[in-house]
């Protein structure tokens, strides 16, 4: 007999939405804190516009960040 343990919150989960907002928000302001500091450079779009720095989805995460070896 194969007794299978699931671990985590299955999509469609009442509490999926809330936690995905609590671990983002988290995640967003060291993001932001991390910028503020000086340790992770923005890009700057054209005209000198501002471009937004990071965007989340459930299962992706996109920031945008000068390619240099230090903001790697």
């Amino acid at each position: 007999m194969v007794s299978s343990i699931v671990k985590g919150v299955h999509q469609g989960n009442p509490l999926s939405p809330l936690l995905f907002y609590l671990a983002e928000d988290v995640l967003s302001q060291a993001i932001r804190k991390l910028e503020e500091e000086g340790n992770l450079h923005q890009i700057i779009g054209p005209k000198g516009s501002l471009l937004p720095f990071h965007l989340m989805y459930p299962n992706d995460i996109m920031i945008f960040a000068k390619g240099t070896k230090r903001n790697v």
